[in-house]
């Protein structure tokens, strides 16, 4: 674990090894994150790559699902309606035709 500086802020990134690759994760802003909070996600990415999971893969589909849930909501309504109107209009679309 290390404090390095990009853009002029400090960020706290851990080294590591998947597939084959090195490579970072960062953690977070130094004075933000503390060294003990920091620790944290240290012993966290670890246990992940003791699964066999990348860490930084986890993190990005994270990031992409909460992006996806905040920019969604827009069509989260109408998409909603449709699927009902779906459902009820095709519960069983054979039913009324078979049984005279």
């Amino acid at each position: 674990m290390a404090i390095n500086k990009l853009n002029g802020s400090k960020y706290w990134r851990m080294k590591y090894r998947f597939g084959g690759k090195e490579k970072r994760l960062a953690l977070g802003v130094y004075p933000l994150i503390s060294l003990a909070s920091a620790h944290e996600k240290v012993r966290l990415a670890k246990l992940e790559l003791q699964e066999g999971n990348d860490p930084g893969e986890i993190k990005k589909q994270e990031k992409l699902k909460k992006w996806i849930a905040s920019t969604n909501t827009f069509l989260q309504l109408p998409m909603s309606l449709l699927r009902i109107g779906w459902l009820l209009l095709n519960q069983n679309p054979l039913g009324p035709r078979i049984i005279k």
